[in-house]
């Protein structure tokens, strides 16, 4: 069984926004669940963090994007209009200027135009581990295929959104999110350093009465092996078995 158009993972993060297009299908034999999709997610960071995110990725040694223009302008009029998703697909190079047809709404932190997730029944988690084409940063086309492990989970003790993307073996990013607060930390000291450097109230974001906080901050190594261990064949999961969950097209 499949389905094609816009993705909702049920699955309620807070502050921190998830945003998809695409194709899911469910294997009835097997209980699985596989997404081929256009993925955003949105969170507070510091413009200086995401000037130097995007230029040392886009700097980097990854390969350009070669992403499919009709598979791409196809999901994007899920979230724009057609003749606007037409040409955002068409700017999307690393060194273009998409900021003129981008809209507000559409300026996520993080936006890959070709992502695949499975569903994991032990760790309830959609699951992201390999090739992704990172498209743009916030209003910055990006067009870099780079190396992505991610993890969207279920829990009883908070929801969490995980990601690593390695643009080469100089240049990765790690975000980690549960509860309220986003862990961050880079092969690159210099963006560690000036993440450390921000005032509170630089990380922390303003919320109204009933909503619930944000704050962003340095994480550590050993948060980001904990999380690499579990792309790790070797290493036991141990978690209980849920069933997979219907995402809604």
């Amino acid at each position: 069984m499949s389905a094609e158009g816009k993705l909702d993972f049920s699955l309620d993060l807070e502050q921190v926004k998830l945003f998809s297009s695409g194709k899911i299908e469910h294997f009835r034999e097997t209980d699985s669940i596989s997404i081929n999709a256009l993925f955003g997610t949105y969170f507070m960071l510091d413009d200086a963090s995401i000037n130097t995110m995007a230029n040392a990725i886009r700097g980097s040694k990854a390969p350009i994007a070669k992403h499919k223009k009709e598979t791409t302008e196809k999901r994007l009029r899920e979230w724009m209009h057609g003749g606007d998703a037409n040409k955002l697909a068409d700017l999307i190079q690393p060194t273009t200027d998409i900021s003129e047809v981008l809209p507000l709404e559409l300026q996520h932190t993080l936006c890959f135009t070709d992502i695949n997730f499975t569903w994991d029944t032990p760790s309830r988690s959609y699951v992201a581990n390999g090739t992704a084409s990172l498209g743009w940063i916030k209003n910055q086309s990006i067009a870099k295929e780079v190396e992505v492990k991610a993890l969207i989970s279920r829990s009883r003790g908070g929801n969490s959104f995980e990601i690593h993307i390695k643009a080469d073996e100089n240049t990765w990013f790690f975000y980690s999110y549960n509860n309220g607060k986003m862990l961050i930390l880079s092969s690159l000291d210099e963006f560690n350093k000036a993440i450390q450097a921000l005032d509170i109230d630089m990380r922390k974001m303003k919320t109204g009465m009933g909503q619930p906080d944000y704050v962003f901050q340095l994480g550590s190594k050993n948060r980001l092996r904990s999380f690499m261990n579990y792309f790790n064949p070797t290493e036991p999961e141990g978690a209980e078995e849920e069933e997979a969950p219907e995402l809604q097209p």
